[in-house]
This record gives C-alpha cells, sequence and structure tokens, in this order.
C-alpha cells in the first residue's frame, strides 16, 4: 500500500449470524481487535476506540435508506437473505458512518486479498489461528520491475502487536494561574476516583458532518460511590479534557482530594499539574465506582 498501513481481516460468519468482513486498520485497528479477543474491557468501550471498517451482507429490510440508495446509484442488483452489502465506517471518538474514498480502496484490496488466501486454503494452506497461534499468514506487495507482485509470508505475532502509548511527557495545559489558585483550596479526607471516558451521545457538529461522542470527567467518592463532579466536553483533546476536569473538580467542591484514584493512561494525562496541586495519586489497574457509573449511563442511552 501506498502509505504502508496495514490491514488485518476478520472473515465474518463463523457462528452464522454475522457475514462479512471486518477490516482493522494499522497498529490502532489490531489493539481493538486484541481488546475484543481478550474479553476483559467492556464492548462499548471498544468501539469507542476502533479503527476499522466493516463490510457485512444483511437483508434487505436491515438497510439504511442511505446504503439501499447508494447500491440503487451504481446498478448492482442483490437478491436473498444475507446478501446485501452494508458498509460502515469505525473512527475512535466518532460514531459508525459511511465509508470514504480511501476507505472503499482499503475495501476492495481487502477482498482481493482475501479471495487470494481462500484459493490457498481451497489448495490445502492451513491459517495460523488468530489468539492461539503465535503466527499471523500475511500477503504483502513487494515492488519489482515488472509492478507490485503479492506474496505470502508468516510472522511472528509479536511483531504486530503494541500496547497503546501516551507522549513520553505530556505537557501541562491549564494556565499556571488557574493551577495556582486551585491549589489554595482544603484537603478533604477522603479517596476520589477520577476518570475520563466516552459517552454514548453522539454530537453533529453540523447538518451531513460526521458525529461524535463527547468525552466525560467525573469524579465519586470511593467509599460512598457519590458523584463528586461531571462533566461533559465537546472539545475532542482527551489531555486537555482530563487537565481541565480536574480542575472543574476542585473548584466545584472547593477542596483538594487527600487522594486521587487514577488509572496508569489518566496519571500520565494529569501528572504535569498534580505535584502542583500537591495532590497524592494512587495508580490503579480498576475503578469501581467510575465503572458503575459508567454501567448506568449506558443503561440510560
Amino acid at each position: 500500500m501506498e502509505n504502508e498501513e496495514r490491514l488485518f481481516i476478520s472473515v465474518l460468519g463463523g457462528a452464522g449470524q454475522e457475514f462479512g468482513l471486518a477490516i482493522y486498520i494499522g497498529n490502532e485497528g489490531l489493539n481493538s481487535l486484541r481488546l475484543a479477543m481478550e474479553q476483559k474491557t467492556p464492548l462499548q468501550d471498544i468501539v469507542f476506540q476502533q479503527r476499522s471498517i466493516l463490510m457485512s451482507f444483511v437483508d434487505r429490510d436491515e438497510l439504511e435508506s442511505e446504503d439501499y440508495m447508494f447500491l440503487k446509484a451504481h446498478g448492482i442488483p442483490f437478491r436473498g437473505k444475507k446478501q446485501w452489502p452494508e458498509f460502515r465506517s469505525m473512527v475512535p471518538g466518532s460514531y459508525p458512518w459511511s465509508i470514504d474514498e480511501e476507505e472503499a480502496r482499503y475495501i476492495i484490496m481487502a477482498i482481493e486479498q482475501t479471495l487470494s488466501v481462500l484459493g490457498m486454503v481451497e489448495r490445502g494452506t492451513e491459517i495460523p489461528a488468530f489468539g492461539l497461534d503465535n503466527q499471523i499468514l500475511i500477503r504483502a506487495a513487494k515492488k519489482t520491475a515488472q509492478g507490485h507482485v503479492w506474496e505470502t509470508e508468516m510472522m511472528p505475532k509479536e511483531t504486530f502487536f503494541q500496547e497503546k502509548t501516551l507522549p513520553l511527557e505530556i505537557p501541562q495545559i491549564v494556565p499556571d494561574l488557574v493551577v495556582k489558585q486551585a491549589s489554595k483550596h482544603p484537603i478533604m479526607d477522603s479517596q476520589i476516583e477520577f476518570d475520563l471516558f466516552y459517552v454514548d451521545m453522539p454530537i453533529q457538529p453540523s447538518a451531513g458532518a460526521r458525529p461524535y461522542f463527547p468525552y466525560m470527567a467525573v469524579a465519586l467518592d470511593h467509599k460512598t460511590g457519590m458523584v463528586l463532579n461531571q462533566e461533559l466536553f465537546e472539545n475532542r483533546n482527551a489531555f486537555e479534557n482530563a487537565q481541565f476536569g480536574l480542575n472543574e473538580l476542585v473548584n466545584r467542591i472547593s477542596m483538594l482530594p487527600k487522594e486521587l484514584w487514577l488509572r496508569e493512561e489518566m496519571f500520565q494525562m494529569l501528572k504535569a499539574i498534580l505535584t502542583k496541586l500537591k495532590v497524592k495519586a494512587k495508580k490503579v489497574e480498576n475503578l469501581p465506582e467510575a465503572e458503575r457509573f459508567k454501567e448506568f449511563l449506558s443503561q440510560i442511552h
């Protein structure tokens, strides 16, 4: 591919319910696939951060009107159950949407190479089981004097999987004066869970534009589960939202938490201002009250 973006393709249909191709784009897409297979992360959280394209074969009555008009405009006839193609673009923080031209090229390439691999399987090639075997079968375009030639290789799974990483140092975004004013509040004797996440309340900035999911910062008392503050952000910068969200919490309750419970990722986002606020941070893997709050939100939306 010209931009050297890797596509990771999953053929759907083994369970007899969904049919099509899921095309995960780049390391971002592959990491979301890994999270789904580990089954430790809530499905909705995975959807919020997924980079992929979904080509599904559905019944006629399952198509959105835009999908049907697209097929009709191109004069492509389909009949029968699970025969009508539907395409969806998945971008982190964005609402599932129609595909663009680049994503259409990805789909064409994915179909071509999937058919090539199908031919190999019919001739006896065994495909490593994703998630169980340590290798992944890949198709790579090699540039030759005659043009690009597709070749098949087996590569170690570890070559591709990468943990999501943050910048080495996330800068302070909240102005010094604002942080200084917040640091003057007295300390409250409590442990507070603080988190930032997408919420299923899509915002469409203008007619025809792709909607996006806003961020919410929430702070809860770890012992009682009481919500101390919640703030919705239309800004799509997670670092900025995290820092302003913590500052808003302090100003709203007019106190500083004795101990702030944070996931590792959130700790890195807030590290630049935690010392100046003189707040003790405790890094944890789970925020039980925050998770209960997120579950509550998912039930009412």
